[in-house]
């Protein structure tokens, strides 16, 4: 899935639909922060600004990659600071940290 196919999908299970637009937002933020993210960290971005209660296996199921891909994706956002748990694993959320290009 390329990221300009992300600029709307729809996800509908049996008691939820979830769908997710593309804000633009979420490709600049490597750009501001002087890091290479990748296509699926892109799209985890963009996803959880939208949706940040989302759980890692909705967000594999929405990116259509592995959770154990996923997991790794959002390990590395965490590391490089743009990605924060706010809360406990259940009933928590993610918060999306946007930081300026130090000059």
């Amino acid at each position: 899935m390329k990221s300009s196919d992300l600029r709307k999908l729809i996800l509908r299970g049996e008691s939820e639909t979830l769908e997710f637009k593309a804000s633009g937002n979420s490709d600049r933020v490597g750009d501001r922060v002087g890091e290479n993210l990748s296509e699926n960290q892109k799209k985890i971005i963009n996803a959880l600004t939208q949706e940040p209660r989302m759980s890692a296996l909705k967000l594999s199921l929405v990116l259509g990659i592995s959770l154990r891909k996923t997991e790794e994706n959002i390990s590395k956002l965490k590391e490089n600071g743009l990605l924060v748990r706010v809360g406990p694993d259940k009933g928590g959320r993610w918060k999306v940290v946007e930081r300026e290009l130090k000059e």
